[in-house]
């Protein structure tokens, strides 16, 4: 089973932050969550979110800025199971600030969180209905408080 680590990046506008996958990648020309990858060996979910985060989009946040979500168990392909770590972190990055991984990412953009809910399941989107579960609910808990 690999582990994996993600993150939804939010910024002061409540819109979050998709990459574009570059053609010659896993998922190829489909959108994707802000950041993440497999977790390395000793390495734990929060330091894999720091590590993806920079490499992939230049920005550096500090591992105590990261909100744990959840995570979950993606055994649907016996052949490719997973088990993703859902992290969450709000900022003020502008995509001018964004020195996005070319050999990974096509492009960057800020959307809503009922734009992404609208891609979700379709063939423009890699991203698991379970992690935008998990944002709804942390996103719900925090209007509460």
């Amino acid at each position: 089973m690999i582990k994996t680590a993600s993150v939804w990046l939010m910024n002061a506008r409540g819109e979050f932050l998709l990459q574009l996958r570059a053609p010659n990648v896993k998922n190829p020309n489909k959108w994707g969550m802000s950041a993440g990858g497999w977790i390395d060996a000793g390495e734990s979910p929060a330091d894999t979110v720091k590590r993806e985060t920079m490499e992939e989009l230049g920005i550096d946040i500090p591992v105590g800025q990261f909100v744990f979500l959840g995570d979950f168990f993606n055994t649907e392909n016996p052949e490719h199971q997973t088990h993703p770590h859902i992290y969450f972190a709000k900022g003020d990055w502008e995509i001018s600030d964004i020195r996005f991984q070319e050999s990974e990412i096509a492009a960057v953009k800020y959307v809503s969180l009922a734009e992404i809910k609208k891609i979700i399941g379709t063939f423009v989107c890699a991203i698991q209905p379970q992690k935008i579960t998990l944002l709804e609910e942390y996103l719900y808990k925090e209007q509460l408080n």
